[in-house]
């Protein structure tokens, strides 16, 4: 009795998901040594603390289960067979799931050492400082420049090329680059992806505007912090700057396989996540390399002092505010009026659900893709 041949889905989706895959798992096996330094798995410690072998065995245990879930991961999305592309699609996002139940798991035992060990009573706390730095002294839209232009383009060539566009041209195409959908000649159906751009850009860019203008506060220990903070903000809007304009490229080039000038066929697919691709490993270098507000920048020594100087009886330890946090994640704090707060766990800002207006934006968060979409879905 012979044994069944496992065939792995070598096509176009079954190595994007497992390139895909390995990239997420990568990301957040290092997301650890992007957090602030007296975070850990999103609980508030003593810097004075940080030595202690409890923190060791956690950031051990979490990456060896991180690396063999990737693994098993990238695996099981060249198992799933090509015509599964619904799965195929969403493997990523369940791959997710395994990946915050480690991360509870770490996050629990970390709080379950620092309750029993009370790590805080001997620590006189100094009350972070608010830092305000105005939008004053950055132009984001410089940042957002080349996303712009490529938008631009995008509406350029649709006027340059209207004339020669059939009367029936195809609008959506197959992950083998088949045409499944077509549509009449009209404004909307031929710069249907640059009106979708306009509304996905004037959402990020008053979203990230948005966001460089929240306060941040500051380490007591750190001198350098509000360095810190300023390069982070930079750095924070140019990464937004580098999303937008790859998702542009994508709208551009998806523009033109409408219009017949790109020959649409296997290689669409993979030409149109290209820049997704790259954007991501450009995104992941920012981050790794800037840390969560400013902690991975190695600046001037002199005026840095180190997160881990800190003494018993000292007052410059962090505040500690894990009660404001559930699981380290989601942040409850209806004193504070800002409505953006740096994640706990990662880079980048997560929502104060206190804020009144942290509800509406959740909505439009929802209801702009699901809108996308169906307007994509529906006949031109």
């Amino acid at each position: 009795m012979g044994g069944q041949v496992i065939m792995l889905d070598i096509s176009g989706i079954g190595v994007l998901e497992f390139f895909l895959i390995l990239f997420i798992g990568a990301m957040l096996t290092l997301v650890p040594n992007m957090t602030e330094k007296t975070l850990v798995f999103g609980v508030r410690v003593p810097a004075s603390k940080l030595g202690l072998p409890v923190f060791k065995r956690a950031k051990k245990t979490y990456r060896v289960l991180m690396i063999v879930i990737t693994v098993f991961g990238a695996i099981a999305a060249l198992l799933i067979p090509s015509n599964y592309i619904l799965l195929a699609t969403l493997m990523p996002l369940i791959v997710l799931l395994p990946f915050f139940i480690v991360y509870l798991n770490v996050h629990y035992s970390v709080e379950r050492a620092k309750s029993e060990g009370d790590w805080y009573s001997e620590i006189s706390v100094a009350s972070s400082a608010e830092v305000v730095i105005s939008g004053a002294d950055l132009r984001i839209w410089v940042y957002f420049m080349p996303a712009i232009i490529l938008l631009a383009a995008t509406f350029v060539a649709g006027v340059l090329l209207y004339p020669s566009i059939p009367e029936v041209f195809p609008t959506h195409f197959g992950s083998n680059g088949v045409a499944n959908q077509y549509s009449t000649k009209s404004v909307w159906s031929v710069f249907s992806l640059g009106f979708i751009g306009i509304i996905l850009n004037a959402f990020i860019i008053i979203l990230t505007y948005a966001i460089y203008r929240t306060p941040l506060n500051q380490d007591p220990s750190d001198h350098s912090g509000s360095n810190r903070r300023r390069i982070f903000r930079k750095r924070f809007v140019g990464m937004m700057g580098v999303i937008l304009a790859a998702l542009d490229i994508m709208f551009f080039i998806g523009s033109l396989a409408i219009w017949e000038v790109v020959s649409p066929g296997v290689y669409l697919l993979p030409m149109m996540l290209a820049p997704l691709f790259a954007m991501l490993v450009i995104v992941m270098i920012i981050m790794y390399r800037t840390g969560q507000v400013g902690a991975n920048l190695r600046l001037d020594r002199v005026s840095y002092t180190p997160h881990n100087t800190e003494s018993p009886g000292s007052n410059g330890a962090r505040k500690d505010d894990d009660t404001l946090w559930k699981a380290g994640v989601i942040y409850i704090n209806r004193d504070d009026t800002r409505m953006f707060v740096p994640k706990r766990f990662g880079v980048g800002y997560t929502l104060n659900f206190g804020h009144p207006g942290s509800l509406a934006l959740i909505i439009a968060l929802i209801a702009i893709p699901v809108i996308t979409l169906i307007v994509a879905l529906l006949p031109r």
